[in-house]
């Protein structure tokens, strides 16, 4: 995922990343000139990512929320970017948010370790008619390999 993230042009995209953790790819893509906004869980991990954030002197908007409630305006971000994190949430109710934040024609990055939540949630998403995102380009790697749907 990393190799493909590094050639896009970041440069004043608003990125959202899901389930940010410590920050590590918040922090990565901001470097590459996004405006980036980063969520999570977990109190002590958002720490660690603003401490990690100020060392670096990297500028990040990082926020503690669920993925299936997000605060952000509807149609905000050009790019979301989702690690080893939908196995996390309820799919359907997060998929849902991700859609109504993202820009019409945005692009959905996802690095699912169990694709299998992923694809059983997209053929769900097929049969009830409901879009994954307005227009976007997703991009799911398993496994060492690129996947697009």
């Amino acid at each position: 995922m990393y190799d493909y993230l590094m050639t896009l042009d970041f440069r004043g995209k608003r990125v959202l990343i899901v389930g940010c953790g410590f920050g590590e790819d918040a922090l990565r893509i901001a470097m590459l000139g996004a405006e980036v906004y980063a969520f999570d869980l977990s109190p002590e991990c958002l720490n660690i990512a603003r401490q990690l954030a100020a060392r670096e002197g990297i500028r990040v908007h990082f926020a503690q929320m669920p993925a299936e409630e997000l605060s952000y305006d509807d149609n905000f971000f050009d790019y979301v970017v989702a690690p080893n994190i939908l196995h996390h949430v309820d799919i359907p109710l997060a998929i849902r948010e991700i859609n109504r934040v993202a820009k019409s024609g945005a692009m959905l990055i996802v690095d699912e370790i169990y694709s299998h939540t992923f694809t059983k949630f997209n053929t769900k998403v097929q049969t009830s008619r409901m879009p994954v995102s307005k227009g976007a380009k997703i991009h799911i790697w398993q496994a060492k390999s690129l996947h697009h749907c």
